[in-house]
């Protein structure tokens, strides 16, 4: 299999996609940890009613740091498909395919909906009130 050389809109392609997903990254992990967790009250919905309507410009700062996160990641697509279309158009598809399919699946419910704010990996973190058998000599 002969690859042609790399031209300049692959180049450029890489480059915004390199950018795109630093910058969206920065912007997710922003929003998540630094605004939803002050806003969001586990397993207290009043509380967090009432925390969004306190911050109501935080809320709003969130909200616009999920939608510019959406878009980053609509530039990251397109770029990764831009540079990856001259190897396999068919594979380039399927990797743009595969990244929705990811952000699905860290958007899927959970089995404890009170974990909804946490990465996936989370939720399989036992609660406080779990209680775990003990070993004891006989």
């Amino acid at each position: 299999m002969t690859l042609g050389t790399i031209d300049s809109s692959q180049r450029k392609a890489a480059k915004i996609a390199a950018l795109s997903y630093l910058i969206t990254f920065v912007a997710v992990v922003y929003v998540n940890y630094a605004i939803h967790e002050r806003l969001i009250v586990q397993g207290n919905a009043a509380q967090t009613a009432q925390n969004i309507l306190a911050h109501e410009s935080l809320f709003r700062v969130g909200i616009a740091g999920d939608i510019f996160y959406c878009a980053g990641i609509i530039i990251l697509l397109t770029a990764l498909y831009v540079a990856l279309r001259p190897v396999s158009r068919g594979l380039a598809l399927l990797a743009a395919f595969f990244r929705p399919v990811w952000v699905l699946m860290w958007l899927a419910p959970r089995s404890r909906p009170s974990v909804s704010s946490r990465p996936h990996f989370a939720s399989r973190v036992p609660s406080s009130s779990t209680s775990f058998p003990t070993l004891t000599k006989s």
